[in-house]
């Protein structure tokens, strides 16, 4: 049997302008990092200051992980945007993965084995701007801890991106890249 959640928060997100509270719940779980932000979400093109905040703290030492689909997507057009950040995220040291068997559809966020955000919003701008969404930011290490290993199964079924690799990938692929996230709004 397990303990009950010891605290917990929950927030609904709606497309008026002063219920959008995701961003910032978002931004602060990231920003809060010392040691490890995990990621995994099937639609990942966030705003500029959750993208900044994830690099920050790979660049701070903490180990970032994202989590994302492959080719198995039912939105190839968000996964062509999420790829125009892939190699400043390298660069910063972020690891990303991308899932092989199936589409993956989880939407978890694990800071510091403490902190847990689970709910119905992915990491871009339709979920954090524009859909009625609910998460539950979870603060129970034991949770976290149970969380964080289905994550690493999860990453045994990845394939990790290369930053050499992923620089030799092919002009169409980048230029598909550069066309999708001038559209990033409409995902």
């Amino acid at each position: 049997k397990s303990d009950p959640l010891r605290k917990y928060v929950s927030i609904a997100s709606s497309p008026a302008p002063d219920t959008q509270p995701l961003p910032k719940f978002f931004w602060l779980s990231i920003a809060s990092a010392r040691k490890k932000v995990y990621l995994n979400s099937s639609y990942v093109v966030p705003s500029d200051h959750i993208r900044y905040a994830l690099m920050e703290r790979a660049q701070a030492g903490a180990d970032v992980r994202l989590l994302l689909p492959n080719k198995n997507t039912d939105a190839w057009p968000i996964r062509f945007a999420s790829h125009y950040y892939f190699e400043k995220y390298l660069e910063a040291g972020v690891k990303i993965y991308e899932y092989k068997p199936t589409m993956i559809h989880s939407k978890t966020l694990i800071i510091d084995d403490v902190w847990t955000v689970i709910g119905s919003a992915n990491m871009d701008n339709r979920s954090v701007e524009l859909n009625e969404e609910n998460v539950l930011g979870i603060c129970d290490p034991k949770f976290s801890q149970e969380l964080t290993a289905v994550f690493l199964e999860d990453l045994k079924k990845a394939k990790q991106i290369n930053l050499k690799e992923w620089k030799k990938r092919g002009i169409l692929e980048r230029l598909g890249e550069m066309l999708f996230v001038r559209f990033i709004k409409q995902y």
